[in-house]
């Protein structure tokens, strides 16, 4: 699939113009892991103060390029809003599945025109850094992120986070069905031939990626044999998955929990029904719940655009664009304190997600994961 290339222009016809929102700083309590336990996920123990206003940022001049592994409709509102607060700003932005953003990086190198890449894949974005592709944001965005969520040098921030599960449709399946191993889903046999997964999706290669991470490569090749054994069906993307299982073509699948989320509590419904028979369950203690976050970083390229760029991935971290990531039906978990996630999502305190040290998790190989996926024939 070639990149889709949106200009301003282009943004501001396609998304519409909404305007920022004002977001009074307000408090909570909320924890900052160095690894990834979520045991005491939604509070701390001690209350801090909200992150900052737009407002209160330097503004954003000038030329800025962005490759986006985050897909137009469900970040393209944000663009627009912070483009129309900043008329200066001129800002290009290329979409595309985040693992071919990051090798279509890999391949420009130095003469690469990205100055930030934004994607749901910390592997893609540790892969960067790795090869000494990345620059580190300025002092102020590392102390505005989330500890334990965020690459410590500064490489990559991550921006929102997003919570592993198996969706799956009440009508066909009862809950007692889903197993509480991920490595047992594929032995369900009341699901063979009606799981669903979408293999070339950023959020799955980090999935596979931390499957690989957690429990090896020899499992992990053993679980995607198994899946595929099980009549597994690939889809382009974890909506179209989620899609399917509204639609009762399959019954399940691993996804992203803000998929069933959404469709979950539109008051709109869809073709196929309304969307109360989707529900998500977790597996325990392995990848198949695991806790990963969008991110962003800056490409190291020949402008040197640095300064522009750490700024506006600054912006990504204030109250407006937090707001975003966890209200408009968006249901991900907020990566500043003072910030709580949608009351309707699941608590993640009552989840028992694996111990992951992301920075570790960044530095995995995402092309070995690709290699495993493609050793299994599910690729």
């Amino acid at each position: 699939m070639g990149l889709e290339y949106i200009s301003r222009r282009n943004l501001l016809a396609t998304a519409g113009s909404v305007g920022l929102m004002a977001i009074a700083g307000c408090t909570a309590t909320q924890e900052t892991p160095a690894e990834t336990d979520h045991s005491d996920h939604d509070h701390d123990s001690k209350a801090v103060t909200a992150g900052v206003s737009m407002d209160a940022l330097p503004p954003l001049e000038g030329s800025l390029t962005m490759y986006s592994g985050r897909k137009e409709s469900l970040v393209g509102e944000l663009f627009v809003m912070i483009q129309d607060k900043y008329p200066k700003l001129d800002l290009d932005i290329r979409y595309d599945k985040s693992t071919a953003l990051a090798n279509q990086i890999r391949v420009e190198g130095k003469n690469t025109p990205a100055d930030v890449f934004y994607t749901v894949s910390t592997g893609a974005l540790g892969l960067l850094k790795s090869e000494g592709m990345t620059v580190p944001v300025n002092a102020d965005v590392i102390a505005a992120g989330r500890e334990g969520y965020l690459d410590p040098e500064g490489h990559w921030i991550g921006t929102s986070g997003r919570l592993r599960c198996i969706a799956y449709n009440t009508k066909e399946v009862d809950a007692s069905v889903i197993p509480k191993s991920i490595f047992d889903l594929p032995k369900v046999e009341a699901l063979k031939d009606k799981m669903g997964w979408a293999p070339t999706y950023g959020s799955h290669a980090d999935f596979v990626t931390c499957m690989r991470y957690l429990h090896g490569d020899e499992k992990t090749l053993q679980w995607l044999k198994d899946m595929k054994a099980a009549g597994v069906k690939s889809y382009a993307k974890e909506s179209n998955v989620t899609e399917a299982i509204l639609a009762g073509e399959i019954h399940a699948g691993p996804v992203n929990h803000y998929y069933p989320m959404r469709v979950k509590n539109d008051p709109t419904g869809h073709s196929y029904g309304s969307g109360d028979h989707i529900e998500l369950a977790f597996t325990e203690n392995d990848a198949g719940v695991f806790m990963n976050v969008a991110g962003a970083t800056i490409v190291k390229n020949p402008r040197q655009n640095y300064e522009l760029a750490s700024n506006f991935i600054r912006h990504l971290l204030s109250n407006e664009a937090q707001q975003f990531f966890i209200g408009n039906m968006k249901f991900e978990y907020p990566m500043i304190p003072g910030l709580e996630a949608d009351s309707r999502l699941p608590k993640l305190s009552e989840q028992k997600t694996p111990k992951v040290d992301l920075v570790k998790f960044a530095s995995q190989d995402i092309n070995k994961t690709v290699a495993l996926q493609e050793e299994a024939g599910v690729l």
